[in-house]
């Protein structure tokens, strides 16, 4: 008689327990986080305080340039899938640019360009005759942004996981403390989280005196790789078209998170910068195909730029820009004179809102990669994308970032002018170069990390 009321008893107490558990007494809800990193934390972190001084003498800056990161699969920039909860709050917070563009579809002359202001064709990162994979360099006498802060007397911080920006390559100069992984990759799969990353920088900045101002430059690589989706993945991405992808992208978000409030913390001042050197085909669409090195559609060029200070108000910038206007904008913010030779526009008046005009008519890319060779135009309503090999010659609406397409027949006069323009800033391109390329015998090493990578066949 008791065993009958204890079995009867069963689904009353599992409908206690299920009840107790849905209201909260039993398992309390966990705060709203990102990986880790409370959402409360983010939010006092991304405080607006228009008292803090953005100077060279009192502001510190983080530069964050991701690999491989497409700006349609970012919720600030319209994804459906949560993919990037802390770089939305940040765009919240912060300025974002809409039409940003990389200047390269691959890392190595991406990155040149970005971090010196300049093309890469006048850098030499990028040449028909020889891909660069594995020897093109930058010069010594290439200035790179952490050479300025460095002659200005900063701590100058760097942490990289891809061997494209090795010391070797040059991407080194000017730095005080510069981490660059040994063994981080194997077989196309990443050995070195970017977690990693975040703790090398946190542990050189808490050995920088208080009183001196930093520059970190930090280059995580999560989303270059494909990650293995969890139970929370499959849930939060079901039905994404490429849900390995986006949970790189999620997992890189959370440990950007992690930075930026360990930084606030830290450093108050801080003006805090995320760009990325390109996007990623993905086979989405299935003609973009998977990889970015030998295509110049918006899937691989078009890229985020978000900068926060407490000290700037929140907007969306929608003109033209380019990562050649990252250096100069960042100079200019804090009252630094940029190099003498610089191809990109500050456009440090845009974020500080006493202009709407980024100064930039088209936006340029070309890639050389492998035995690519193409150039493209994009302006404020369409992209003409040339094969240099075929002379083929297709254009876009901008909108249309599928680039579905083809729009030779219907605008004709436009295709022309955006031809005309690509020609005048293609002979500049070629008048740029001077001198013999530099080149650089990559070690066993990075060479096998390159190849792990897919960069050597």
């Amino acid at each position: 008689m008791k065993r009958t009321w204890a079995i009867a008893a069963l689904p009353i107490l599992a409908g206690a327990i299920g009840f107790l558990v849905w209201w909260g007494w039993l398992f309390p809800p966990k705060p709203a986080q990102v990986s880790g990193v409370g959402m409360d934390a983010i939010e006092a972190a991304l405080a607006l305080d228009p008292q803090l001084p953005l100077s060279a003498a009192e502001t510190d800056v983080v530069l964050v340039v991701v690999c491989t990161l497409r700006s349609n699969r970012l919720e600030p920039y319209g994804y459906s899938y949560p993919t990037s909860p802390f770089l939305d709050a940040l765009s919240n917070h912060g300025v974002q640019f809409n039409q940003h563009y990389s200047q390269t579809s691959w890392t190595r002359p991406s990155m040149g360009s970005l971090l010196t202001g300049r093309y890469p064709r006048g850098l030499q990162l990028d040449s028909p005759e020889d891909g660069g994979v594995t020897r093109l360099a930058l010069d010594d006498e290439d200035i790179l942004l952490g050479e300025v802060f460095s002659d200005a007397g900063r701590q100058v911080i760097g942490a990289v996981n891809n061997p494209n920006v090795r010391e070797q390559f040059g991407f080194a100069q000017g730095f005080d403390v510069y981490h660059a992984p040994t063994t981080s990759w194997t077989k196309r799969k990443i050995k070195l989280d970017d977690n990693t990353l975040v703790s090398q920088v946190l542990n050189a900045v808490d050995e920088t005196p208080d009183d001196q101002r930093i520059y970190i430059r930090m280059t995580p690589v999560g989303p270059h790789t494909t990650r293995q989706l969890t139970r929370r993945d499959r849930t939060l991405l079901q039905d994404a078209d490429h849900p390995e992808y986006d949970a790189a992208v999620r997992l890189l978000d959370a440990r950007l998170a992690r930075l930026f409030v360990a930084i606030k913390e830290r450093r108050p001042n801080t003006l805090f910068v995320v760009v990325a050197d390109h996007g990623e085909g993905l086979s989405q669409p299935r003609h973009h195909h998977f990889g970015h090195g030998n295509y110049l559609f918006q899937t691989t060029i078009h890229t985020p730029w978000l900068i926060h200070h407490p000290s700037l108000t929140p907007q969306q910038v929608n003109g033209l820009t380019m990562n050649i206007d990252v250096m100069p904008t960042i100079l200019d913010m804090l009252g630094m004179t940029a190099p003498a030779i610089v191809d990109g526009r500050s456009q440090a008046a845009v974020v500080r809102g006493e202009t709407s005009h980024t100064g930039h008519t088209y936006a340029f890319s070309e890639t050389m990669y492998n035995r690519s060779n193409k150039g493209t135009i994009i302006s404020d309503e369409f992209q003409l994308i040339r094969n240099r090999k075929n002379d083929r010659e297709r254009i876009f609406a901008r909108s249309d970032w599928r680039a579905r397409e083809e729009l030779s027949d219907d605008h004709p006069t436009e295709k022309s002018t955006l031809s005309t323009a690509l020609d005048a800033w293609e002979a500049i391109q070629s008048a740029s170069v001077t001198d013999a390329p530099v080149e650089a015998e990559a070690d066993e090493e990075t060479s096998e990390m390159l190849r792990a990578m897919g960069y050597v066949e």
